[in-house]
């Protein structure tokens, strides 16, 4: 079977080379299949360009035999082969329909070699089918396949018809940008045919942007090349039709029907209906201009006819555009409005732009000479509807009253959905809540236990330093009074890094001038908190057994330096414990003592630290003086737990929080306020309800602002709150103590 490919695939070439087409006739009665879809793809390429006809019949031919092979590839050629032949005949929608078929099939088989070209023929069809958005949408990746596959060519032909969409809706700025990245890759490549056509481009372009005289001189560097030698039919054709519009626009009517009649005469020896098209139309605007009205009808509907036949919808659009102001013209304003209803419904498909302001104008036109005979019709007709409207008026009323009772029914089932899968939500949330409480109860319990024996062992290190030094200085005391300052032995006392470096600098050149060589000494002196140097000290490094007593009296200030950091440390973890074991059980009242609010807060800005240093500007507002309260401590430190909480969410990590507290005659008043995105009108009412929350899923359970509010009124107290975009505020109120 492979040697019968090979050579079959040999002599194919032959065949080629030698335009044998009896040969590949008679391949194409062979028994097998791939066979004689390959020679049938051979005989549609010989007669694709002299014979439409026998060229789509050997494709459809290739195609059933390519189906009968299971060949994918060979599909795709017999696909693409019969669409080109639909789009060369004007049949756009079935050669997109082929096209479409033919890109699936090539996706789905992993053949991307060919994709940039099956893009750029739907764009193509589209294109010429009026669709132009469509166009862009194939265009585009077609034009990325080919920049990927750095083929300088084809990425200039996706450039020239990607501005060619742009040209058509009206964006010429846009065109103009992709026509001239296809200009300076063509006059790279010295490809002069296709400089030709962008150049005329370059000109319809200025056209629409009312650049006359520019065009003018794109479309004469064209003319003047296809004088001089001969060049594509199809840009000289262009060209002349581009020189006609801009000579029509500046007025010189003579000299733009002068090249737009030569225009014609070329484009029907080439066979093209769209210059042809174009050309009658233009015509027929020049005669409108020069008020030889029946004249332009006469041409308008020579170009109408031609585009018509050859399904031309964006020239047939057009066309009706200039029919309605020719016949206003005339005064035939039935005629015109007619017609700009129908330019007006194409252009609305193929713009998306209705021409309301010129059907307008027609109507008002119409109003005066059209009112009596409307008034008559009109009686007779309203008459008629009358009987019509009592009918249906019945028939509404039967619809309208089963369409409500339908839409009640609907509504009450999705409520009970609504409430349904809401209750589920809150019995989830309650479970989550009370496992949460669990687990920080008991890591809260586990940390507290060796937590609880580290202070021990902490805090008597301070007490065995003092015994150690003191010892210490009177023992050796006794052999010379220089040991003394055993006694002085303290931790570096500098806070920044500055005047360790300025002191350490200073020392380092006096224990040079006092004979010592040691670099790493004035580093110890440092961390011993001395800035100078001294007779005793200077006595004792230079005593037998001087460096020895002067490392030990280093590494006793390093034992005290370190055991004053850890005390605090160990106290800032024990808050934190007691914190999470205080929230993780907010709902157990405690016994009711007085509180200092303060405090209370701080302890509770302990637990959100992390989440403050992402972003958040912290401002605290606290008076040097405050009554106490009578409350439960772990209960309102839940309170500004999740009052925070709510403010950082607000904020975004990016904004300012206030935290404060005021005292009155009879209560002290603590405020949570943040300049974040606010709360809506709509939520306002529902803030403290149980499970209501505006956060994201996974965020919030609802339940923070409810028992805030119950925690505020089990003490005597209220809370309010104030919101508006950018500032939120809540004010929580709580009876003083008054003991006497």
């Amino acid at each position: 079977m492979k040697i019968r490919l090979f050579l079959f695939l040999i002599y194919c070439c032959y065949c080629s080379v030698a335009q044998n087409i009896d040969s590949l006739k008679a391949l194409s009665n062979s028994n097998d299949p791939k066979i004689r879809s390959e020679a049938l793809m051979e005989l549609f390429i010989a007669y694709r360009t002299k014979d439409l006809d026998s060229a789509m019949y050997f494709a459809e031919l290739s195609e059933k035999n390519a189906l009968q092979a299971g060949d994918s590839l060979l599909i795709v050629r017999t696909l693409t082969a019969i669409a080109y032949v639909n789009q060369e005949k004007g049949f756009y929608e079935s050669a997109i329909k082929d096209y479409t078929s033919a890109l699936d099939i090539l996706r789905r088989n992993g053949f991307k070699e060919r994709e940039r070209f099956l893009l750029n023929f739907l764009g193509r069809c589209h294109y010429h089918n009026g669709s132009f958005d469509m166009a862009l949408k194939y265009y585009l990746p077609s034009l990325k396949l080919r920049e990927a596959k750095n083929d300088q060519k084809e990425i200039a032909i996706s450039c020239n018809n990607i501005g060619l969409v742009y040209y058509q809706v009206g964006n010429y700025s846009k065109a103009i940008e992709y026509f001239e990245r296809s200009l300076s890759i063509k006059q790279t490549l010295s490809e002069n045919s296709l400089i030709e056509s962008t150049l005329g481009n370059l000109g319809l372009c200025n056209i629409g942007l009312k650049k006359y005289k520019t065009a003018l001189k794109y479309f004469d560097i064209v003319l003047i090349d296809c004088d001089k030698r001969e060049c594509e039919p199809s840009a000289f054709v262009e060209a002349l039709i581009g020189a006609g519009i801009a000579h029509y626009s500046l007025n010189q009517f003579k000299e733009g029907e002068n090249y737009l009649k030569r225009a014609i005469k070329l484009a029907e020896k080439i066979g093209s209906s769209e210059k042809i098209i174009t050309g009658y139309r233009y015509l027929a605007d020049i005669k409108k201009e020069e008020g030889m009205l029946k004249e332009a009808i006469v041409l308008l509907d020579e170009s109408q006819n031609i585009a018509k036949q050859n399904e031309r919808t964006v020239w047939i659009m057009r066309n009706h555009g200039l029919y309605g102001e020719i016949f206003s013209l005339m005064g035939e304003h039935k005629l015109a409005y007619s017609h700009y209803i129908i330019y007006d419904s194409l252009r609305e498909n193929i713009e998306g732009t209705p021409m309301i302001h010129k059907l307008t104008n027609l109507q008002l036109e119409n109003v005066e000479k059209e009112h009596k005979e409307a008034i008559s019709q009109q009686k007779t007709e309203i008459d008629r509807r009358n009987e019509l409207l009592l009918v249906a008026i019945a028939v509404i009323f039967a619809v309208s009253i089963a369409a409500i009772a339908f839409y009640r029914n609907y509504n009450q089932q999705k409520k009970i959905r609504e409430e349904l899968q809401t209750t589920q939500e809150k019995l989830i949330s309650q479970e989550k809540m009370a496992a949460l409480g669990q687990l920080v109860a008991g890591i809260a319990h586990e940390i507290n236990t060796p937590l609880g024996a580290l202070r021990g062992t902490i805090h008597p290190v301070k007490d065995y330093f003092d015994n150690i030094r003191q010892n210490l200085s009177a023992l050796m005391s006794r052999y010379s009074s220089d040991y003394a300052l055993v006694n002085q032995v303290q931790a570096s006392s500098f806070k920044t890094t500055r005047e360790r470096r300025q002191f350490r600098k200073s020392l380092q050149i006096e224990l040079k001038e006092s004979g010592f060589d040691d670099p790493g000494l004035a580093d110890k002196l440092v961390d011993m908190g001395y800035q100078h140097l001294n007779d005793q000290l200077v006595g004792m490094l230079k005593a037998p057994e001087g460096n020895k007593l002067f490392d030990l009296l280093h590494s006793m200030s390093l034992l005290q330096k370190n055991t004053e950091q850890a005390g605090p440390l160990v106290t800032k973890i024990s808050k934190v414990v007691q914190s999470l074991q205080m929230y993780s059980q907010p709902q157990v009242a405690e016994e009711m003592v007085q509180v200092d609010l303060r405090q209370n807060i701080e302890d509770t800005l302990l637990i959100l630290q992390s989440e403050l240093k992402r972003g958040v500007k912290l401002v605290k507002v606290f008076p040097d003086n405050l009554s106490p309260v009578w409350a439960d401590s772990n209960a309102l430190s839940q309170v500004w737990l999740n009052l925070l909480l709510n403010s950082i969410h607000a904020v975004n990590h990016r904004g300012t929080i206030e935290v404060g507290v005021k005292e009155r005659e009879r209560d002290v008043v603590v405020w949570v306020k943040d300049d974040g995105v606010g709360i809506k009108g709509e939520d306002r009412d529902k803030v403290f309800e149980a499970f209501y929350t505006t956060k994201d899923r996974g965020y919030g359970t609802g339940l923070g602002l409810n028992i805030s509010k119950k925690i505020v009124e089990r003490h005597g107290g209220n809370i309010t709150f104030h919101s508006q975009p950018g500032e939120t505020i809540f004010e929580v109120y709580l009876p003083k103590c008054l003991i006497s």
